[in-house]
């Protein structure tokens, strides 16, 4: 009798578990957008989930995705980012829930350049006498200023990595301090930066005839100046 109620009471909780409704995966709308460091839009930008394509970047640097699954579940987003562009880092996680007719979710994610191209201007002051002062860029020449004092070139590398800007002023030896540099940190998009170099010129002190220092001598006592003091001649 207690072997016949066992069996029957199993039997309605299979029953139960039979006819419980199960969880089945819903569709839900969210809005990627891809840029690169300026925040510019990057277009066909392929977005993937579990290995499956499921979207592309459009110009405006947006993808309108519709995932299936379930909700409160979390579904990580892969991109492919453009040729020089490294990818990012972490997948883009984004939960999945009903907004109940709300504005659909947006994430974002960003791609980094590898290489990046930095137009350099070239400014130097005070040395007007120096119309074609030659500068250089990694130990090779890179160009010279003009008459009005500036020059233009093309730096390239990584982001982040440092070039010297160097001035050769062998042909100037008036122009202090000589052969300077100026640090160039490239950044992390491609851009357009200032080397401005000030110089003070260096005059040579003017001869003076030897009678006019015979004269000096004779004439009213000039006061100098010393680090003790002033002290004046006899």
């Amino acid at each position: 009798m207690v072997a016949r109620k066992f069996t029957a009471l199993a039997a309605l909780m299979l029953l139960g578990v039979a006819c419980a409704p199960r969880k089945t995966n819903s569709e839900y709308h969210v809005r990627l957008h891809v840029t690169n460091i300026p925040g510019d839009a990057l277009a066909q930008v392929p977005v993937s989930l579990a290995g499956k394509k499921i979207g592309t970047t459009g110009s405006d640097g947006y993808a309108n995705l519709t995932i299936s699954g379930r909700e409160g579940m979390r579904a990580n987003l892969s991109i492919e980012c453009p040729p020089n562009h490294r990818q990012p880092r972490e997948p883009v996680s984004v939960a999945l829930f009903d907004y109940d007719g709300q504005d659909i979710p947006e994430v974002s994610t960003t791609c980094e350049q590898e290489h990046v191209r930095q137009g350099v201007i070239v400014r130097v002051a005070n040395a007007a006498n120096a119309s074609s002062l030659p500068f250089s860029l990694r130990g090779q020449p890179a160009g010279t200023t003009d008459s009005s004092g500036i020059g233009h070139v093309l730096a390239e590398g990584e982001p982040g990595e440092t070039i010297d800007l160097v001035f050769d002023t062998s042909d100037y030896p008036e122009l202090q301090p000589a052969n300077p540099s100026v640090r160039l940190v490239l950044g992390n998009h491609d851009d357009a930066v200032l080397a401005e170099q000030r110089f003070e010129v260096k005059r040579a002190k003017p001869k003076r005839a030897r009678g006019h220092a015979v004269k000096a001598a004779t004439d009213k006592p000039t006061p100098v100046t010393r680090n003790e003091g002033p002290v004046r001649i006899r």
